[in-house]
């Protein structure tokens, strides 16, 4: 769902019935009582909020997204009783701990965000398993993560995704075998940053990509692949292919498998 979001008036006297606000990170959660119709929430957490501003969180009857940056933050128990989110976005500044991995309690999560930004700490984000049992989730991204966090058979249980992004420095094949068992997969992309220090791609994009027959998009970016395997011809409903980043010398598919393409990209490539 798409929301305006209200910036928090400096003085609040009654509550108001806003269903989107951005909370400036001035401010911390004590001022939520005053939105009990809130849907959607912007904000910053820092290392000094306390317990009972976290459950403030829990106090909002309505609220189903949430965008939200963790400033030097140890995540409490209290975040996990916010039961009703659909949207969750989280984006890591500095250094970032959880107290438990608790995410499979949100049960009806549906959209599932996990970024760094340029200043967090080395090695902060890790794969969080327990985001794997929520079989609610239709799109899912991780970005500048460490693919030997991920288990092998991470995605069998998530047989609604429709999207999932993958950012990471290290590649491994057999961490990846489980996203195709995503029957109902329509966009893929997995990107390798090829110029993060020890980063590390796997040869080839495995053969059972063309079990994915319902793509729409695809990215594979980073690589330094030479070829493709046969079965990404299997692909007849691509409409975007992205292959930025590899070593393709020449076209690497059959162009006329992918009758409804109309973007692709084959930049910093060797043809």
């Amino acid at each position: 769902m798409s929301y305006t979001f209200l910036e928090l008036p400096e003085a609040l006297n009654m509550p108001l019935q806003v269903k989107a606000l951005h909370l400036p990170s001035s401010q911390d959660f004590s001022q939520l009582v005053h939105f009990p119709a809130l849907e959607a929430l912007q904000c910053t957490t820092k290392a000094s909020f306390s317990d009972a501003q976290w459950a403030m969180l829990a106090q909002l009857p309505h609220l189903q997204t949430l965008h939200i940056d963790f400033v030097n933050t140890t995540v409490p128990e209290a975040f996990f009783a916010c039961k009703g989110l659909k949207e969750l976005h989280i984006t890591i500044k500095g250094t970032f701990a959880i107290s438990q991995d608790r995410f499979a309690e949100l049960q009806v999560l549906e959209h599932f965000t996990l970024t760094e930004r340029y200043d967090a700490a080395p090695d902060t984000i890790l794969l969080l398993p327990s985001v794997f049992q929520i079989k609610s989730l239709r799109s899912l991204v991780f970005s500048a993560t460490r693919l030997k966090d991920l288990p092998q058979d991470a995605f069998t249980q998530l047989k609604n995704l429709e999207s999932l992004e993958l950012t990471y420095t290290k590649a491994d094949e057999a961490r990846l075998t489980s996203i195709f068992s995503c029957s109902k997969l329509q966009k893929l992309a997995l990107h390798l940053q090829k110029y993060a220090k020890g980063a590390v791609p796997f040869e080839m994009l495995p053969s059972s990509i063309g079990t994915l027959t319902h793509l729409t998009e695809l990215a594979v970016t980073g690589h330094k692949f030479k070829a493709l395997p046969d079965s990404l011809n299997q692909l007849t409903h691509l409409e975007s292919l992205n292959l930025y980043g590899n070593h393709f010398t020449d076209l690497p598919f059959r162009p006329a498998s992918f009758q409804r393409l109309h973007s692709l990209s084959l930049i910093q490539n060797k043809i």
